[in-house]
């Protein structure tokens, strides 16, 4: 009954739940429109779920003819109805006064919580009455159907026990006729030919009798057809078998014979390739011999020019170095010479002062000669005494005036040897410039020659380094030509069997063909 189970539980939560909605929106300060929505929700769900209640619990009083569930429910569903309706009254009259705020907090819910309790006694009333009821009307339905189940059980046994009869007389029948058409068709399965046994009968085993003759008599014309047929079949099959073996052999000799020839051709070709080979690794190993001993010549000899071109480098610093100190001394010179230069054009000058000097005992040795001819004048005149005066004085100045020529002419010789001397060391020393500046270039040149020998020596150390690098792959080169040489060997070896494999293979393939031929 739904009434009980789902209806009167729906209710009470409705109660509760407006209850608890109407204790809330009393102690709260203020309600807004979504709680005063709630709470006419509420009312209008109590009244929704008292009125189906109700609607439930008329169903079920309809549905008992004996009336058992309305006098067992009605007291207590009434009195749950008259406490239901008397909290829904109140709990309107509370909503009416819930817009009002000074209503709602001066509400008594006193009348509201007595009903309430009411309500929950008369529910639990109405559900105690209703569980009980509803357990008398399960063990009434279970008792009927247990009645029932014992019933239909009696009748099935009833119609099985007449069923097995009637199965087992009609079995017993069948399975004599059956039992004698069985051995006439034995009989005949065997090749004993005889009548059939129910022949003469009108119904399905008759037909069965006839169906049976029909079927012997048209399989044992089949059998004689069939046997021909596959006589004639196997003739056939063996000649278009041979006939095909044949073709077969054919094809297979065609194909397996090219592959045969392509193989042994192929084999020819390898041992050829190979026996080349061997040729050509022989070859490049005697060539890498005579690289490798060359490139050891080579390496030896880029040894001996890098030790030459070290001691040659060494000797080029060497004489840049005495070439240096020659550009110092030449230098050194023309310093020296420069100073002398400047010495003689001092005793130049000396020697000029001398021959001033010595212009002016000339001038003194002529004026001493022209008093001697004054003298010797007025010796003629006064007499002999002065005249050998003044002779004295004459050969004075004479002997004045002759060595006054020599020192003139000595002090020209010594300018003019002066004058040469300088010439002499302004030449010197142009020269010796030139020979400072020559060895200045020679020095630069050294320098060069030095950097330009110090390159060489190192271009050579590379030689020397790729020489060596020459002679590790030479001998590489070396040991993969024999390696090359023995590989060639084993290829021609194998090509070698690989021709007279062939040529085995050959035999058997015709050893085949003539089987498959002869078969």
């Amino acid at each position: 009954m739904d009434v009980v189970t789902t209806k009167l539980p729906e209710v009470v939560d409705r109660l509760g739940s407006l209850l608890a909605l109407l204790r809330a929106g009393r102690e709260a300060a203020g309600l807004g429109d979504d709680e005063k929505a709630e709470l006419m929700i509420q009312l209008g769900g109590l009244a929704s779920a008292t009125a189906g209640a109700a609607a439930s619990l008329d169903s079920a009083t309809k549905g008992n003819p004996d009336g058992s569930v309305r006098r067992a429910l009605e007291g207590p569903a009434k009195a749950f109805a008259r406490a239901s309706e008397a909290f829904q009254a109140e709990s309107e009259r509370a909503a009416i006064a819930f817009p009002d705020d000074a209503q709602r907090r001066a509400l008594d819910l006193a009348p509201l919580e007595r009903l309430f309790g009411e309500a929950m006694q008369s529910a639990d009333a109405f559900w105690r009455a209703g569980t009980a009821e509803l357990d008398r009307l399960l063990a009434v339905r279970i008792q009927g159907f247990v009645s029932h189940l014992w019933t239909m059980l009696g009748i099935a046994a009833a119609v099985t026990v007449l069923a097995l009869a009637a199965v087992v007389l009609i079995g017993l029948r069948l399975s004599r006729r059956l039992s004698l058409l069985r051995r006439a068709m034995r009989a005949l399965a065997e090749g004993q030919p005889g009548a059939i046994a129910g022949l003469d009968q009108r119904d399905e085993i008759g037909d069965i009798a006839a169906d049976a003759e029909r079927a012997f008599t048209d399989h044992e014309a089949r059998v004689e057809a069939l046997q021909r047929e596959r006589q004639e079949a196997e003739v056939a099959a063996a000649s278009r078998r041979r006939d095909e073996m044949n073709a077969l052999a054919d094809r297979f000799q065609a194909a397996v014979g090219d592959i045969v020839g392509e193989v042994s051709a192929a084999a020819g070709r390898l041992e050829s390739t190979a026996a080349a080979l061997t040729r050509t690794a022989d070859l490049t190993r005697h060539n890498a011999a005579t690289v490798e001993t060359a490139s050891t010549q080579a390496a030896a000899g880029v040894q001996a020019v890098t030790s030459a071109t070290d001691r040659m480098g060494s000797s080029i610093a060497e004489i840049a170095r005495q070439v240096q100190a020659s550009s110092r001394i030449a230098e050194e010179a023309v310093r020296q010479a420069e100073t002398t230069d400047a010495r003689i054009a001092t005793l130049s000058q000396a020697a000029a002062r001398i021959g001033d000097v010595v212009a002016l005992i000339t001038a003194i040795a002529e004026q001493t000669n022209l008093l001697a001819l004054n003298a010797t004048i007025e010796a003629a005149r006064a007499g002999k005494g002065f005249a050998v005066v003044a002779q004295e004085v004459k050969a004075l100045a004479a002997q004045t005036g002759k060595p006054t020529d020599d020192i003139a002419a000595q002090i020209a010789e010594m300018q003019q040897a002066t004058q040469d001397s300088v010439t002499a060391i302004k030449a010197i020393s142009g020269t010796i410039g030139r020979i400072a500046e020559t060895a200045a270039a020679i020095a630069g040149s050294m320098d060069e020659q030095r950097t330009a020998t110090s390159e060489i020596a190192h271009h050579i150390r590379q030689a020397a380094t790729g020489t060596g690098r020459v002679v590790e792959t030479i001998a590489v080169v070396s040991r993969g030509a024999e390696d090359t040489g023995a590989a060639s060997g084993d290829v021609q070896g194998a090509a070698g069997q690989l021709a007279a494999d062939s040529d085995s293979l050959r035999a058997e393939v015709d050893k085949f063909l003539a089987t498959v031929r002869a078969a």
